[in-house]
């Protein structure tokens, strides 16, 4: 099974022999042509008659109902691949394997380019082999993946990194790389991972133009959102410890590879740190865990707690990791993101008061008599420390790391900024009643009669929507229209620019998966994967086009 999450492809070996290691590129000859081939196609369904030592035949899923004018698109079968980040174009991998096969190499380096997305090899040279991890560069000039010489499985332990232009010239190979590739934290600085065996992972990265290691280590730990200067990652072994790894800056010096912990006070693995100075009301045991960085700065949000019975325990800290000290912006925070410029602070909390901000920005006092087990949205501005909205909010259960299964508050993916940090979406747990109609600056809970969706416009201080029956969003780069679902599950299209709301499917809609949106909003795509052990190559990726002239 060959899956992409968010923006990159990474298939980690279980066998690790340390760092990556890489030698100078070296040109490979450049394909005379470029070939064009035709998508796999999905060989017949096999039914067999169950018996004792027989597989049952897999269930076929129900037809996926498109709405018009969405059922003019394009389907690319055996093909899972990442948006440009410049073009309206698609690279990564057309395979015929099984999907849950591992062994057999059958993937080809291809790409996809508007308006036909007709799927071309990039890779002449290396058609059939086993490809484990696939990224565009930022300029969208070039593609980089790994290529594994044993198809034994996972045990993936003799890769090599290769480039190839996005016309398929100039195809290079940088030598040896152990794992796979998780992302950028600048044009030149790409990081990657690899699996060592007994839960701990080789992480670092490297120069794509010099080949020169900027940092690594061996770790247990999860890799968060990237910083340009830093990696950061979440360690868990008993509890769980934010953590990162420096990016060395001065090329004649070597990597020194040591992790920072949040206020450090002595070395060692994430269960010898002392997460931060504890009032004397904390337990002995207490997880930081990262939430964002803030735009332009050194600065990550992290939420440490304690208890996770007592939501006291709980607060959102801002830790300076060039300092290393932290500072509470907001002490009674569940979870928070930053607005895209850095400039406001979007947090949850269980009820609506706040130690730092007794009154809104219109000085209307807080009605402290609402039932603290309503989850708030607080909209700060982070240089007046002022509350521009408080407004409740829709609770969902999050399992995330070690907090408690039962500790409910509002997930990332229901609070989201658009991609210029001009509107704001949340979800609530019904209709809310406003104290202002133009701007939700308070408000009190409604009737639970269903999720509601909310879109403000945070530069105009006005309520766009509130939409009945929606599921969270996905903004376009562009940040004038976003995806959602609907309560049957089914895909529709929001234009801000008209206020208009376009249904995608009509049926069935929840079979489409992993939804990303190409660099100028143009296009939109989804996955479809069927595992069946029966059928080969029963992957697509669906390509639509979001305005009249696509």
């Amino acid at each position: 099974m060959k899956l992409w999450a968010g923006l990159f492809l990474a298939i980690f070996c279980l066998t690790l022999s340390g760092c990556a290691t890489f030698a100078s590129p070296t040109a490979t000859v450049t394909p005379a042509s470029t070939s064009t081939v035709s998508p796999t196609p999905i060989p017949a369904m096999v039914t067999h008659t169950p018996g004792p030592s027989q597989t049952p035949a897999p269930t076929p899923l129900p037809p996926l109902v498109w709405a018009e004018p969405f059922s003019k698109h394009i389907e690319l079968k055996g093909f899972t691949g990442l948006w440009s980040p410049t073009a309206n174009e698609m690279a990564g991998i057309e395979s015929t394997s099984l999907p849950v096969d591992f062994q057999a190499d059958t993937d080809t380096l291809v790409s996809a380019s508007a308006p036909a997305f007709v799927a071309t090899i990039l890779d002449n040279a290396h058609r059939n082999t086993s490809i484990g991890s696939v990224v565009w560069s930022l300029d969208g000039l070039s593609i980089y993946y790994v290529i594994y010489k044993s198809p034994s499985g996972f045990t993936m332990n003799n890769g090599t990194f290769w480039t190839v232009a996005w016309d398929g010239s100039n195809l290079l190979s940088h030598g040896n790389l152990t794992g796979g590739f998780i992302g950028w934290m600048d044009a030149r600085s790409l990081v990657y991972e690899g699996y060592n065996g007994g839960g701990e992972s080789s992480i670092g990265a490297f120069d794509v133009l010099t080949n020169r290691s900027l940092t690594g280590d061996a770790v247990t730990a999860t890799i968060e959102k990237l910083h340009p200067r830093y990696i950061p990652m979440v360690g868990c072994r008993g509890f769980c410890n934010v953590c990162v790894l420096p990016k060395t800056i001065d090329a004649s010096s070597t990597p020194n590879n040591n992790m920072v912990y949040v206020c450090q006070s002595e070395p060692g693995y994430p269960t010898d740190m002392r997460a931060f100075p504890r009032p004397k009301t904390y337990p002995d045991t207490i997880d930081t865990i990262f939430q964002d960085w803030q735009a332009g700065t050194n600065n990550m949000l992290i939420l440490a707690q304690g208890d996770v019975s007592d939501k006291s325990a709980s607060r959102l800290l801002l830790w300076n990791v060039d300092t290393n000290r932290v500072t509470s912006p907001a002490p009674g925070g569940l979870f928070g993101r930053f607005s895209p410029d850095g400039k406001l602070l979007a947090y949850i909390t269980s009820g609506p008061s706040d130690q730092y901000a007794e009154t809104n920005a219109q000085n209307i006092p807080v009605d402290v008599t609402i039932p603290a087990e309503k989850q708030y949205l607080q909209l700060m501005n982070v240089s007046t420390r002022q509350i521009m909205m408080r407004v409740p909010v829709k609770t969902s259960k999050r399992e995330d790391y070690s907090l408690s299964s039962s500790q409910k508050f509002t997930t990332p993916d229901e609070l989201s900024f658009s991609p210029d940090g001009w509107y704001l979406s949340f979800l609530t747990d019904g209709p809310i009643t406003l104290k202002d109609a133009r701007f939700p600056t308070e408000g009190v809970p409604g009737d639970s009669t269903g999720v509601y969706l909310y879109i403000l416009d945070l530069q105009e201080e006005k309520l766009i929507q509130s939409l009945p029956n929606k599921g969270s969003v996905l903004w376009a780069p562009t940040s004038d229209k976003f995806i959602c679902k609907d309560a049957d599950g089914n895909w529709q299209l929001f234009e801000l620019s008209d206020n208009t709301i376009s249904p995608i499917t009509q049926s069935n809609g929840d079979q489409l998966v992993y939804p990303a949106w190409s660099y100028d909003g143009s296009y939109l795509s989804f996955s479809s994967e069927y595992y069946a052990a029966e059928a080969a190559g029963t992957n697509k990726t669906y390509i639509l086009g979001t305005s009249n002239k696509h």
